[in-house]
């Protein structure tokens, strides 16, 4: 199984600004906004201030075997199906239903 490459938070973010300041434009202040809007006007993008907020959700759960046993059945075990950057760690072909405490579901979490 492949390599995985990662990005650290600084670089992400400068990528998700670089790509919006081409494709959406910025207002005074560097905020993004839509062209053609009446408040849109070519300004850089500030280095003092940094209204992006960019978070990063890789959604998984972790389980210990007697919770796989539980929900995939006695002596059930995990497929691989991917390898992950840390060695012998994967992540697994099944996927679970989480449920939040507000009864909102999460469809297709990775294991």
């Amino acid at each position: 199984m492949g390599t995985t490459a990662t990005l650290n938070r600084t670089d992400v973010e400068r990528i998700v600004r670089d790509v919006l300041t081409r494709h959406v434009g910025n207002a005074p202040g560097g905020i993004p906004v839509l062209r053609g809007s009446a408040s849109a006007a070519p300004a850089p993008v500030l280095a003092t201030r940094n209204p992006l907020v960019v978070n990063i959700s890789a959604r998984h759960v972790h389980l210990t075997q007697e919770h796989v046993e539980i929900l995939f059945g006695k002596g059930a075990t995990l497929t691989p199906e991917k390898d992950l950057y840390q060695d012998g760690y994967y992540a697994a072909a099944e996927t679970v239903a989480v449920v939040g405490p507000r009864r909102r579901m999460i469809p297709n979490v990775r294991v």
